[in-house]
């Protein structure tokens, strides 16, 4: 529980990189006949797709690129050593999905997204929002209001003296 709000609970999460859990490689819903680990399901779905790699995005978005050089695996290795391991040489383009997560490792120490990871999402979030007709962007004359107070019954073991809480309420 958090020290300031005794009623949450913390549950801090696993940093953005390359290293996946072993729950993640044999997902137990999947037909025995099917591919079980979500790892290759991403990469197979990404090449099925036709999706461009990391640097290929990097460089359409402006962003400079990391090599695959670059792109930290997790133990040491980066994917290009992971590469050359595997006989394949050294690839000049990682996939895109392997690529945002080595890049977040890589620049913001997995704390967040990095450049690409961080823009693909905020394109993905924008673009929805534009869609969707009820959306505040296309509403006329529509001014963001600050949430408003709870009262103290709404937030129990609020002290009476001091002023209520707020929170974003429907």
């Amino acid at each position: 529980r958090s020290a300031d709000d005794p009623g949450t609970t913390v549950q801090p999460a696993r940093t953005v990189d390359a290293k996946l859990p072993p729950s993640l490689f044999f997902l137990p819903f999947i037909e025995e006949e099917g591919v079980t680990s979500l790892a290759a399901r991403n990469l197979l779905r990404g090449r099925t797709f036709g999706l461009p790699s990391g640097q290929a995005v990097a460089a359409k978005l402006g962003t400079r690129a990391l090599s695959n050089e670059a792109l930290p695996m997790g133990d040491g290795r980066s994917y290009a050593d992971v590469l050359r391991e595997l006989g394949r040489g050294v690839d000049d383009e990682a996939p895109l999905w392997l690529y945002i997560l080595c890049e977040a490792d890589a620049q913001e120490d997995g704390a967040r997204l990095g450049a690409v990871g961080s823009r693909l999402v905020a394109e993905v979030i924008t673009g929805l929002a534009r869609a969707a007709e009820s959306t505040y962007p296309d509403a006329k004359d529509w001014r963001p209001s600050p949430p408003r107070p709870v009262s103290p019954a709404q937030h129990p073991g609020a002290d009476p003296d001091r002023e209520p809480p707020y929170r974003v309420a429907p």
